[in-house]
């Protein structure tokens, strides 16, 4: 009898265990984890430092990046969670003619989130660029 009804559970206990494998820290929560909100006044050296050089102390761009007021930059195009892996992974080059950009590698989660806070209390304030 407990063979049958142990048989009979088996699917309902691994449905169970997929979904709560699904959550907490192995879920989709995006890769900020435990960092507080970005604080961007932190974050404008951190960018001056980091990103000035290939996209613009001025937030202009160069000839080594893009700038982060082009509308491809915006938050309804590109989200934090695209900056964060960015930042940390590099790119491919492939969404701008500037080649690859360079995993930095050197942030903390903190910093992450003060340079995408700083990003974006500068593209709020400036607004973007429609060329």
């Amino acid at each position: 009898m407990f063979v049958r009804i142990a048989t009979k559970a088996a699917p309902a206990i691994a449905a169970v265990a997929l979904l709560a494998a699904g959550c907490g820290d192995g879920g989709t929560e995006d890769s900020a984890g435990t960092a507080e909100p970005g604080d961007p006044a932190a974050g404008q050296q951190l960018y001056a430092d980091y990103c000035g050089a290939c996209h613009g102390r001025d937030f202009e761009g160069s000839i080594q990046g893009p700038s982060h007021l082009d509308e491809h930059f915006a938050p309804g195009t590109t989200s934090d969670e695209d900056y964060r892996r960015a930042i940390r992974n590099g790119t491919d080059g492939s969404a701008f003619d500037f080649g690859r950009m360079p995993a930095i590698t050197s942030l903390d989660d903190q910093q992450v989130e003060d340079v995408i806070a700083y990003i974006r209390s500068v593209q709020e304030e400036r607004g973007f660029d429609d060329s």
